[in-house]
């Protein structure tokens, strides 16, 4: 089985919405920095399109790509979005195509080494910046992969290794980090092009 299956086979139905996820304070906060430079975002991983009527309410073009085919037909039956079926890493999108590239809660279900392609293909889909938001922000020590027993990937990242990879990126140009926002203390990752 190939390491995303996990979430069309076995993600249960309630995964797919819950009010929890709706009111985290880190969905306005990621509407509200693609603003500040831009009026398109490309949600990578974008899941249930959870964050769509944000974007809607800013007046913000918002384009989903996901994976997992379950869980955009889901969110078509929801909203009248543009979703993508494709792979994060590889992103079938012109290079530039967005003021703005961001994932939510996706880089700590990559598999091993992943991130590093997956922020790349963002960084060059987005001509402005890009956003990660971690549900599990990035600490001092080594980057941590593990397999959920439920089977899916539930990885820890150090903190020093994903400033690196990010500001090594080229015309890197900025890094605001903000970290402990809501419930379980995410961390808001913004990363401005020159």
């Amino acid at each position: 089985m190939k390491w995303w299956r996990w979430w069309e086979d076995k993600a249960p139905q309630d995964f797919l919405r819950t009010d929890e996820q709706l009111k985290h304070p880190i969905r306005r906060m990621i509407v509200e920095k693609v603003a500040e430079v831009g009026s398109s975002a490309l949600d990578v991983g974008s899941g249930t399109c959870i964050d769509y009527p944000l974007f809607d309410e800013a007046g913000v073009d918002y384009v989903a790509i996901d994976i997992t085919p379950k869980f955009l037909k889901y969110a078509r039956g929801l909203h009248p979005i543009k979703a993508i079926r494709g792979d994060g890493l590889h992103l079938p999108i012109k290079s530039e195509s967005f003021d703005v590239a961001y994932c939510k809660d996706l880089l700590e279900h990559l598999p091993w080494g992943a991130y590093r392609l997956l922020l790349w293909e963002m960084w060059r889909v987005a001509r402005r910046r890009i956003i990660i938001a971690f549900f599990k922000a990035p600490r001092r020590g080594r980057t941590r992969y593990y397999i959920h027993p439920k089977g899916y990937f539930l990885n820890t990242y150090d903190k020093d290794e994903i400033k690196g990879f990010l500001t090594s990126l080229p015309d890197f140009g900025a890094l605001r980090i903000t970290e402990g926002i809501g419930f379980n203390k995410s961390a808001l990752y913004v990363v401005d092009k020159l």
